[in-house]
């Protein structure tokens, strides 16, 4: 990620020009560091660096390798650009820092005050401006999503949050195709920290945009370095009421027990479902219905009357059993429960062939 960093180090100046003495080891240093979790990948800087005396070592490095210097091995006199600066890139760096630095070395091991005190600067140590291009090997942290689980309409608050270290650029939620939420934020590249480090967005959920389903909802935070992270969960959008049911059928089983069998249209996921209901036992069920021959008329609602167990029977008391005729089954008491259990609304008639 460029950086004109002209304003980072310009103008410092470093110079050696003392009347008293300088114990060996000391000097001074100044660091152009990433923040914390990036990298330095490139520092393109105008500097010079030098000095007039080998008593004092200077140069540039990371905290692995030395990049330049004017040390033991180089003459008295050594310059590393001219007076007002000259541009030198430092490139794959891939280190947290470049230090310059300038120290007393004394000639001899054992000479303590070796760098002697003069009128005129003996090393220095001056940055006229610097561009850093930072390794960002990360991308953005992005916190588990807090919608509720189960089917949701209306309006539904979601928060999120990201954390980078080189900044959160921008955030977003989707849910499937359909943009909910997009926020660009306020970056300056002139930084080695161009966007801020951690965001929190309180967004609303408007379900009114979506059709009934099931959904992947996605957060997804960019960074400076335009790397994405993303925190994903489950929304589940139900606003309309169910449909009524579907092909209903009674259908007997191989034990002589009867099955109560229908279909929910799809509601929500897009699926449709086949749905079974045992009934009572033949024997029983059979008690609990009235016959009508092929030939008969069949009665109205209104002239069934019920037994003293609650049971609507054909007028006339005894079931007829007539060979050849047709069983209209009326679902009686327990079995409408059973088809309000499943969400199914009011009593349905159904003929079957015997």
């Amino acid at each position: 990620m460029p950086q004109s960093g002209s304003q980072l180090l310009s103008g410092v100046f470093a110079g050696v020009s003392s009347s008293g003495f300088t114990l060996a080891r000391a000097g001074a240093s100044w660091t152009i560091a990433a923040p914390t979790g990036l990298q330095l990948d490139r520092l393109d800087v105008k500097r010079s660096l030098g000095r007039i005396s080998a008593a004092w070592q200077v140069d540039a490095s990371t905290p692995a390798t030395v990049l330049e210097a004017c040390d033991q091995n180089d003459p008295t006199v050594c310059r590393l650009g001219s007076a007002g600066g000259e541009q030198v890139a430092y490139a794959d760096l891939h280190a947290p820092s470049v230090t310059f630095r300038l120290e007393c070395h004394p000639p001899a091991p054992d000479d303590d005050l070796a760098c002697v005190g003069r009128s005129n600067t003996q090393a220095w140590v001056a940055i006229y401006g610097a561009t850093a291009r930072v390794e960002d090997p990360a991308p953005p942290s992005v916190e588990p999503l807090n919608i509720s689980p189960g089917w949701h309409s209306g309006s539904e608050p979601l928060t999120i949050a990201a954390s980078d270290a080189s900044g959160v650029k921008s955030v977003s939620a989707t849910a499937g195709a359909t943009n909910l939420f997009d926020k660009q934020q306020a970056c300056d590249y002139s930084r080695m920290q161009p966007c801020p480090a951690g965001v929190w967005e309180s967004v609303v959920v408007d379900t009114a945009r979506l059709e009934d389903g099931t959904y992947e909802l996605n957060a997804v935070a960019t960074d400076a370095a335009d790397q994405a992270g993303t925190a994903t969960t489950v929304l589940k959008v139900d606003r309309h009421a169910p449909a009524m049911p579907e092909n209903l059928a009674v259908e007997r089983n191989p034990d002589g027990t009867m099955t109560f069998v229908w279909t929910n249209p799809a509601q929500g996921d897009g699926r449709a479902r086949r749905l079974r209901a045992g009934l009572p036992a033949a024997k029983e069920f059979f008690e609990q219905a009235w016959f009508v021959p092929r030939c008969e008329p069949r009665p109205a609602i209104g002239d069934l009357d019920r037994d003293a167990a609650g049971v609507r029977k054909r007028p006339g008391g005894d079931l007829d059993r007539a060979a050849g005729g047709r069983i209209l089954l009326r679902i009686v008491d327990e079995i409408e429960q059973q088809l309000l259990d499943h969400h199914l609304v009011g009593v349905q008639q159904r003929q079957v062939g015997r």
